[in-house]
Formats: C-alpha cells, structure tokens, sequence
C-alpha cells in the first residue's frame, strides 16, 4: 500500500506517468536496482506478489491509463500469469520484461536497458554507475542511493563483497564505464573490488561513499545531495525522507518519489530503525540555521510507512532534533472589552504584512473570512473590511460579535515570516471561552450640518454603545441613501451628491465620524435645499441602522461668523442670543457673544460657515463636578463640547471655552454674568 501511495504523490508531481516500473515486492532483490531505469523513464516503482498482480496496482495502472509497463526480474521473481493480468487490463498497457539469470545479470540488464547519453555522476564527464552490495547487508545502501539514482539516471550495480561477478564486469567494460561509486564500507564492497575495477576491468575513477553504518552512509549521502550533486540535481535543501532499513519495498518505491522531490527538487533519504540512529540525529542537529540566504529554516520531514515501520518516537525524535531554530508560532487573544468583535494573532517573529493581512490565513468556526461586507452583510464570519497589522500583530475586525463556543483559527503551513523565514507557520487555534459583549440596542445617529453657500456639508454619526463601537468607524452601506431636494430654494437646480470622504471627528462619544458630502458639478447649497440620510444608510456591527433624518439648510446672516449652537442631546440656547458680529455689543438678552479675533482662523470672511454645537455624554451624571471638554476643529469651522459631568450653567461654558488654547487663540468671549450665572445650558 505505502508504494501505491508514493506512486499517486509521484504521479502528482509530474502527472500521470506513461510508463510504470513492477517489480516483486517479495523478493526486492531486483526493485533494488531499478531506481536509475525509473529515472530514465520518469516512473514510478510499484510492487507485486509474484504469483498475482494486487488490485491496488491495476487500479492504479488503469485509473492513470498506463501505456507501458516493464517487468523488472525473470518468471521466477514475477509469474507470467501477473503479465498476463497487466495485459488484460482497461487501459491494455504493452509490456516489457527485463530479466536476468540471477540478481547481478538483473541488475546488468536493468543497466543496459537505461539506453540514451551516457549517465554520469555529479560534477563529472566520465560515464558512470553505482555498485552495492547484492546481499541483504547491501539493501539499505541501495535505498539511500535511490533518489541520486533516479534523478540521474545512473545504474545501480551489484557484487559480491569481495568477488566482482562477471556480469557486472562485462557491464562495466562493454559500457566503457569510468567512473564507480561504491555504496557502503569495505565489508559490504572491499577494497580488492575496486582494485579489480580499475586494473581488470578499465575503470578510471573509483570512490566510495561510507558511513559507519547504513544511518551514517545514508547520511554521507545526503551530505553528496546537498553539497557535490546539488547544483546538479536542484536538490531541495530544506526536506529529508526517513525509511526505516528494514523496509526494503518502501524504501524501494520511495527512492523515484524521492528523486522527483515533492516541488523543490530531490529529497535526500536517511536510514532509520526502531530508533533515530545516532547519526541521523547529528546531522538533523548539525542542519545551519539559514541556507540559500533563507533567515531562518526548519527542516521538514517526510516519514515513509505506516506507523508499524516508522514509530511515532523516531518521527518525534527527528523533529526535535530538526529543529535549528524556534518554531514561528501564532498566539490568538480575544477579550469581549472593549470590543467582542475583535481578535488579535501575535506573531512570534517578524512577518510580512501582506501575507499576514490575507482572509485566507484565519478561520471562525473552520469558515473562512470574507472580504466584502457589502455582499455577505448576513455572513457571521464576514469582515468589518479591516485586517491591519502593527509590527507582529494582526488585528481582525469582524461585522458580528464573538461569542462562548466560537473557534478562532491561524491556518498553518505557510510560511509567512520576513527576512526570507522559510519555517512554516504552526497552525493555532482559540476556543472562546467568556461571554460576548453586552446586548447593543442602540442604533447609530446621525447629525446633519449644512451651511447655505457652502458646497458641502457634513453628516456626524455616532454608535451610543461604547462597547460595541469603540474610537471606529461606522460603516457607510448605501451609497444612494444620502440625497438633496431643492425643497424651497430658489432656483430649478437640484443638488446633486458627489463624493463622500470619512474621517473620525473629535469632541464626540463613541469614537464619532465624519462624513463630508461635497456636492457635484461646484454647486453650492442654498437656502431651502432639504438634505435627508435615509433609514439604514450607516449601519453598526449589530446590523442596526440609523433612523430617517433631514435637515433644512438655513441662510446664515452676514454679520454671524458662528451661526448657532447646536446641542444634541443637551437643551439648546435660544439661537438668537448668540451674537458673533466682531463689532457688536452685547446687550441684556445675549447669554453669549463669541467675537473673532483680528488675523485669527475666522478674522473677516474666514469666519464665514463656522459652528458650534454640543454632546452629552450618556454616562453623566449631574450630580459630579462639571466637567466640559472643547474641541476646535480649524480645517471644518466647527466648535464642539462636550458634557462629561455635572449641569452645567452657560458661565460654565464660557470658562471652557475660554480655557481651550485654540479657541483663546482665535475667539474673544463675553456674556451677561446676570444671565449666565444661573442659567442651565
């Protein structure tokens, strides 16, 4: 089975392949050697009995419309009967066998068969070939060679330990090969063998590639892929494959899976048993933390066999030992204040923003997130369109609350590190745990200001609930909800909306915002124009939508720089005690007389369009010192306070007028001590 898996990975790495390798999965004497064939056809290895072909195998053969299938071994290592059920099959593949007399003319005729330009080896022009040991004892040595094997088609030979069968030899000399590599130490392939190499049989250049053991020479060649062979083959540097020793048929059906990579080149095979070798362990510990200019690595592991070939420990023990740097990891936090609708990913190193702001890296409840709240306004996992990310943390803006049970997830995988980080990101996961945010019953609102002669106006909405929308931005759904009517204006033109910009405004609860309408076509509004928000044209992360507003745009007089006091939710002065001429005096039924300051903000014509108006903050109490906040805003002419504390008088509001620096700067300020004294804003 774990064969059929490798050759679907193989066949989903290069597409279904033409050709297929089978060979006996019994005696794995010849699959051994048929790596480097593999390579030269582009085809993977699959196994059979040999008396009958396994059902997995003609599925396979079939379900990819195999053409060719060549039969490594004689009828004693693969029965005429599993030829004949090759080609009985759907697809009718034609077949090839190569036989041999016995294991070392297998070998010789699996080399000969390679055919096209002569093979070499890594950094050389000489002709080459690869000896193993024929034995058992030389199995493993031919595993761990496997991927060399197939990427460069090389053959893989076998002898004796200290007799070079005639097979061999005849190859060796008919195929005018100069250069061998000897697989495994002198007790699998002694010296005298590569002394009859190159006295007897011609060969220029023998060397040898030797670990203590099969772990160290499986090592020693990952070593080979990774410096020698690795601008020749494009070796993945970053990705090694266990096999257990002992598993000669996956080691055998790993080697042309391994040789193809998995995307970035070749993956070197590393030798195992029932514990990680101590070799194996020096050299996943020895891996440097950065390769190819990369910041930091981890080396990936890829574990062949089921469980009852490569424990659990010896893949965990790989890992830790892999490990050359810490792991880049996501730690998710959610707190229902002040915002249930928010979470936040802290990163634990440096990231890309543009991968780490992508929807597709998180998950409500395994959904993905949305990006358009425009067309998924119902969608609980949709997006306030807001994911930013301020050094190596990421805040997620959602339309609806989080609540207990809801899981938040970091998608793992990908590796979305700076500074050319190719560690994967761990995946990370987050169970809510507390209760969402208090219930919002409050529906935004909405103020209209709107100046005759101004070719613009603004529109302040403001979310009540604090805990639902703290300091951000209301959202703007109905791009056709905000309109002008001529109303009473003289005149047969209409205003018409044009653009629309939004910014937070100061001096409001609840974090309020601006919107600015400026009208089309450099109209200006007129006295009579009625400008009308309609019902759920700003919505808040509750779905719950302002109510239907208008306002008659008034025509200001020329002697008024500020034009009224507008007070929300506070009871309003009586518009006409506010004096603002610069050369007025007050007199007795004037509470307050704001005069402009020569070469201030509103000096002359400047002062045109300004206004003040008022806010209330829902948590005050009057029974609390007074407490009014004035903020003025230069850019928009607008004067606003706010009431935090206390029943304010219209003395108060002067003092705080008066106190603010920008106001003091710009503004004079007088009013009727008889009045003001007691009089309740």
């Amino acid at each position: 089975m774990t064969a059929q898996l490798l050759a679907d990975r193989y066949a989903t790495q290069t597409g279904s392949p033409a050709s297929v390798i089978l060979a006996s999965g019994e005696s794995e004497v010849d699959a051994v050697t048929a790596a480097g064939l593999a390579g030269n056809l582009d085809a993977p290895i699959l196994l059979t009995r040999s008396s009958r072909l396994p059902h997995n195998v003609a599925r396979y053969i079939d379900n990819h419309n195999v053409s060719h299938v060549v039969i490594v071994g004689g009828t004693a290592a693969i029965s005429d009967a599993v030829e004949t059920a090759v080609q009985s099959l759907g697809s009718a593949p034609r077949t090839e066998r190569v036989p041999g007399d016995d294991r070392y003319d297998t070998a010789a005729a699996i080399g000969n068969r390679l055919g096209g330009p002569n093979p070499t080896w890594c950094n050389s022009t000489q002709r080459a070939a690869i000896l193993v040991n024929g034995g058992a004892e030389g199995r493993a040595d031919a595993i761990a060679i496997g991927p060399i094997a197939f990427r460069l088609g090389l053959p893989i030979l076998l002898t004796a330990a200290d007799e070079l069968p005639q097979s061999t030899a005849d190859f060796l000399s008919d195929n005018k090969v100069e250069h061998v590599v000897i697989v495994g130490g002198t007790g699998a392939v002694s010296d005298g063998i590569r002394e009859a190499m190159i006295e007897d049989v011609g060969v220029i250049t023998v060397r040898r590639i030797s670990g203590g053991d099969a772990a160290g020479t499986s090592v020693e060649i990952a070593e080979e892929m990774l410096g020698n062979c690795a601008a020749v083959m494009g070796t993945d540097m970053d990705r090694v494959a266990l096999v257990n020793r002992n598993a000669t048929a996956d080691g055998v059906a790993a080697g042309p899976t391994m040789g193809e990579g998995l995307g970035d080149g070749p993956i070197p095979i590393l030798l195992v048993g029932d514990e990680l070798p101590a070799a194996v362990s020096d050299y996943l510990a020895a891996t440097p933390e950065s390769r190819r200019g990369h910041g930091k690595t981890h080396l990936s592991i890829v574990a062949v066999g089921g469980t009852a070939v490569m424990s659990a420990d010896v893949v965990a023990a790989a890992v830790a030992a892999a490990k050359t740097s810490p792991a880049l990891t996501a730690t998710i936090n959610f707190s229902e204040k002040p915002d249930a609708s928010k979470f936040t990913v802290t990163f634990s190193d440096d990231v890309v923003a543009d991968k780490v702001t992508d929807p597709n890296l998180y998950r409500i409840n395994g959904r993905r997130l949305e990006a358009d709240p425009a067309t998924t306004a119902d969608e609980a996992t949709t997006l306030e369109n807001q994911i930013h990310v301020e050094r190596r943390t990421v805040t997620v803006d959602l339309v609806h609350d989080l609540k207990a049970g809801d899981v938040v997830s970091v998608v793992g995988g990908g590796k979305v590190g700076a500074n050319n980080d190719m560690r994967p990101l761990e995946a990370a996961s987050l169970t809510i745990s507390v209760a969402a945010a208090a219930a919002d019953r409050s529906a935004p609102v909405v103020e209209i200001v709107a100046i005759a002669g101004q070719p613009s106006f603004s529109i302040f909405v403001t979310e009540p609930n604090p805990l639902t929308n703290p300091g951000s931005t209301v959202p703007y759904r109905d791009p056709d909800g905000i309109t002008v009517a001529k109303g009473s204006a003289a005149g047969n033109v209409t205003p018409e909306v044009g653009t629309i910009t939004a910014e937070a405004a100061s001096g409001r609860p609840g974090g309020a915002t601006r919107y600015t309408v400026t009208l089309a076509n450099s109209a200006n509004l007129a006295m009579g124009n009625v400008i009308q928000v309609d019902r759920n044209t700003f919505l808040d992360k509750g779905n719950r939508g302002n109510r239907l507003t208008r306002e008659t745009v008034e025509n200001p007089r020329a002697d008024f720089k500020i034009n009224s006091i507008s007070i929300g939710n506070v009871q309003a002065v009586d518009q006409a005690t506010v004096n603002i001429d610069n050369n007025e005096t007050p007199n007795d039924a004037e509470d307050i007389v704001v005069t402009a300051k020569p070469g201030g903000a509103a000096d002359g014509s400047a002062g045109n369009g300004w206004k003040i108006f008022g806010y209330e903050l829902p948590t005050k109490d009057a029974t609390k010192p007074v407490d009014v906040d004035v903020d003025v805003d230069m850019t928009h002419k607008i004067i606003t306070y706010t009431v935090k504390n206390g029943a304010p008088t219209v003395l108060d509001l002067a003092k705080a007028l008066s106190r603010n620096d920008a106001f003091a700067a710009n503004f004079g300020l007088s009013y009727d001590a008889g009045v003001a004294a007691d009089e309740r804003l």
